[in-house]
């Protein structure tokens, strides 16, 4: 779920941000995920055995896609946006997610018929399972994909105001052996692309494929990540420039209006998380456990592992006991269970992380509160999250209950992965600045920093996808595919890769890689090893 807020000094018009994706949480005899909280350099729900919930990779991830279209996009451009956000997805190196494209769902979605042919579509309790393993569901079921050109479905699925929320996804998983993401569902608000300013501030082509990418990951069992956050806060406020969204990553869960060119290209987080998910098992991390001067392990804690070459952009980060299992719930009151890090079974899973990390090199650790304003945004944790103890603060060799909190031991971190990198909180007060959390500015001015934070692989300051790539792409889609169902009863289905035939770590390009008389349009955005 998104929201819209104004930034003073940016130059087009408003800004508009969007808050965490709504889901709720219903307990059946699998996990149906829908909550209204979140976190990407985290796994977005979790299987009894404490394993991330991701699709079987053995077989395609089907989707169909709303027959009316995102706002003033018919039908077949539509398809294509939809098809080049997957194609980001697909396209990350040592990751083997492939989607198939089925066509247009039976009929168009409303108010009244969301939530039946969203549920219809998934592994439901109502279903008989008795006989089909995760695996086979995932081969009957698919990704909906719908478009809400009103706000109909998002004030029916709980949002006061429409036109404050750009987009929903629900995750679907089985809980027990085997555990895997068997389908989900996607809607977009197309009040920011239907051509009028009257109900919402009509978005760009550039961010509207911003917002399909960032839902799309939750899809694929990412969460969204929260570094860097005091830099979405001094662009929304107009202190710093917008160009500086290049260091949030694509599922930061806020987005600033007329910079989707920074979440169209993956970050190192987004990427790092995705290959740890769903790579070979090569993906290295950093781990530990953050716990107070009583030795007792600390929940909600946010922690960061920082490239000290470039700590703005290549940061990873990961809330301490989200790797607790999904079910260990206690109930809300309200027939539904949110997750509380209280109960987790291990109990010394309370203050663990462990952090997937992309390059070789020198990699500082630093741990803080989360902000107050984005404590709904954290996956599966209730709306409290825990006050840091005493303040911000790094590890190093020496940790101590009360210390310097700012004294820093880097860890070289070598593709292999890094154990014990423990935090013992201070209970007070010893460090720079803000005593619950560590500003940007700092890694700015810290010598132990590189301060250039130019990173063209990773950051670039100016993207390389446009508005008119993207509208040269859908007008060519919109020639190939007849947008009007009623008189194209044929409209193809089947499936198309994404996947280049050559792709490197870091180097990136938009390629159009199939057009054909009668269907799809698959975009490869070759920016694969770069975390949205």
């Amino acid at each position: 779920m998104q929201k819209t807020e104004t930034s003073p000094t940016q130059p087009r018009d408003m800004k508009l941000f969007w808050q965490t994706l709504l889901m709720t949480v219903f307990i059946v005899s699998f996990t149906i995920v829908c909550t209204e909280k979140a976190q990407a350099g985290n796994p977005l729900y979790m299987a009894a055995d404490n394993t991330p919930l991701i699709w079987d990779t053995t077989q395609t991830i089907k989707y169909k896609v709303d027959p009316k279209g995102l706002g003033k996009l018919s039908y077949s451009e539509s398809v294509a946006l939809v098809q080049i956000a997957l194609s980001v997805w697909e396209n990350v190196a040592d990751v083997n997610i492939k989607f198939e494209y089925l066509g247009p769902l039976n009929e168009a979605l409303n108010a009244d018929n969301w939530e039946s042919v969203a549920s219809n579509n998934i592994y439901a309790e109502a279903q008989d399972t008795t006989n089909m393993t995760a695996t086979q569901s995932q081969q009957q079921h698919y990704v909906v994909i719908g478009f809400d050109n009103t706000g109909e479905i998002m004030t029916a699925k709980g949002s006061a105001n429409a036109t404050g929320v750009q987009s929903i996804t629900g995750v679907l998983g089985t809980y027990e052996d085997p555990q895997f993401i068997t389908s989900a569902h996607v809607f977009i608000n197309g009040l920011y692309y239907n051509g009028t300013d009257n109900d919402a501030v009509d978005l760009n082509l550039v961010d509207l494929l911003a917002i399909v990418i960032h839902e799309l990951g939750h899809t694929l069992g990412l969460d969204h990540t929260l570094f860097n956050y005091d830099i979405y806060q001094d662009i929304l406020s107009g202190s710093i420039d917008s160009s500086n969204a290049r260091f949030l990553p694509t599922m930061f869960p806020r987005f600033v209006q007329s910079t989707g060119e920074h979440i169209v290209s993956l970050h190192p987080d987004d990427i790092a998380t995705l290959q740890w998910l769903y790579g070979d098992g090569a993906t290295g991390t950093i781990s530990g456990e953050i716990s107070d001067a009583g030795g007792s392990p600390v929940e909600t804690m946010l922690v960061t592992v920082r490239n000290t070459a470039s700590p703005l952009c290549e940061a990873y980060s990961q809330s301490t006991s989200i790797l607790c299992s999904d079910l260990n719930t206690s109930p809300s009151g309200d027939g539904q269970a949110y997750f509380n890090a209280s109960y987790c079974l291990d109990g010394y899973q309370l203050g663990t992380y462990q952090i997937p990390l992309l390059e070789n090199g020198s990699y500082t650790i630093d741990v803080q509160e989360i902000p107050e304003q984005f404590s709904s945004s954290i996956a599966r944790f209730d709306y409290s999250v825990r006050e840091i103890p005493g303040g911000a603060e790094f590890y190093n060799t020496l940790d101590e209950a009360n210390e310097d909190t700012f004294a820093i031991t880097p860890v070289n971190f070598m593709q292999y992965n890094l154990y014990n990198k423990d935090i013992v909180l201070a209970s007070t007060v010893s460090g720079y600045g803000d005593a619950e959390r560590v500003g940007y500015a700092y890694f700015e001015t810290d010598p132990l920093f590189e301060t250039t934070e130019t990173n063209d692989t990773y950051c670039p300051e100016t993207g390389d996808i446009t508005e008119d790539m993207i509208a040269e792409t859908l007008s060519q889609a919109n020639f190939a595919i007849s947008s009007d169902l009623q008189e194209d009863t044929q409209t193809p289905i089947g499936g198309c890769s994404l996947r280049p035939l050559n792709k490197t770590h870091k180097t990136q390009s938009l390629s159009f890689l199939c057009i054909t008389l009668f269907a799809l349009v698959c975009l490869s955005t070759s920016r694969l090893v770069k975390s949205l």
